[in-house]
């Protein structure tokens, strides 16, 4: 189930990227840091997702909060693995990927307990877990589908919507 999971984030990573494209045409949203992989994971980071963009480049996401690094290992070489963290995750990002992780987490318990769950510690007990900004709240679950609300503690007037009776994320 973990595997799911896992599987699950590596696919919100890639398909949320273009939401980073806003930032700016002229800022790169990545910042280069003198950490590695294993320094990630010695402070309690989690491998989140793993990619390959060229037949040569490992790519490895990692988190812990709302704090996100990649790090880049070219295969063959004896170059150092590139890491960096994103910087100004934009705010819609952090709600729209906890709504996804959400989405995981429900179809995992659901996977368990044939009944989606507006329990968020039980969901939190096989591995959901979202950013310390974010706030969650589940308006529907029952044995059919889940409807689920992120907003950026911030700003709570701005909410995010996931229905899965209606096919995932809302406009």
């Amino acid at each position: 189930m973990k595997r799911c999971f896992l599987l699950a984030l590596a696919l919100i990573l890639l398909t949320t990227g273009s939401a980073f494209a806003d930032l700016s045409k002229h800022t790169n949203p990545w910042e280069d840091v003198e950490l590695n992989a294993f320094d990630l994971i010695q402070d309690g980071y989690r491998l989140v997702s793993v990619v390959w963009p060229a037949p040569n480049i490992e790519g490895m996401y990692f988190q812990k909060k709302d704090r996100v690094y990649r790090c880049f290992t070219f295969l063959g070489s004896d170059l150092t693995p590139n890491c960096a963290i994103l910087i100004n995750i934009p705010k819609p990002v952090l709600a729209i990927v906890a709504l996804k992780l959400l989405a995981t987490a429900q179809e995992n318990y659901y996977a368990d307990n044939d009944i989606y769950t507006f329990d968020l510690e039980a969901l939190e007990q096989i591995g959901f877990f979202f950013s310390d900004k974010v706030g969650i709240k589940i308006t529907r679950a029952d044995k059919n589908s889940w409807r689920g609300i992120a907003f950026f503690i911030e700003f709570p007037e701005v909410e995010y919507v996931y229905d899965s009776e209606k096919g995932g994320l809302q406009d």
